[in-house]
């Protein structure tokens, strides 16, 4: 069928890393969020639809691990805890930014979702920007290199 949003498809191509430092020496709290040049209107893409579709209210992607160019920035620390799946909940209640085990949870709002989009479009190389939802920095970094 044309015009059907094709969910599997991006979520099998995307290349996404969130981490935690547990070894910072530099003030480097929250999440660290990573994407590739490729990924990053594929997650706007899913996150619009997320939030302006009346059947999609929640969906799981599956990280990949930072990169150590990233990882092993100076002064940040080089032990992270690494996340393997995204969960994204779309919720008009209580929002929540947890991690439970190798999960991470996006509980948020349609407005919160949009200003995550925001800040993934900014991403590009030396860039680095971050937001604070419910108590939770999620900080966005250089874009992700991904080596084969």
């Amino acid at each position: 069928m044309t015009n059907q949003f094709d969910i599997s498809h991006i979520k099998k191509n995307l290349s996404v890393a969130i981490w935690r430092y547990t070894d910072s020496v530099r003030n480097s709290e929250g999440l660290h969020l990573s994407i590739s040049e490729e990924s990053k209107h594929k997650l706007i893409s899913l996150l619009s639809f997320l939030i302006t579709s009346g059947s999609l209210k929640h969906t799981t992607i599956d990280l990949v691990n930072a990169t150590e160019d990233i990882t092993s920035i100076p002064n940040y620390g080089h032990k992270i805890k690494s996340f393997n799946k995204l969960k994204l909940i779309c919720t008009e209640g209580n929002q929540n930014i947890h991690t439970d085990g190798d999960s991470v949870f996006f509980e948020i709002n349609k407005d919160n979702f949009s200003k995550l989009i925001e800040c993934i479009k900014s991403v590009r190389s030396g860039y680095e920007k971050n937001i604070k939802i419910e108590n939770e920095v999620i900080n966005f970094w250089w874009q992700l290199i991904i080596k084969y």
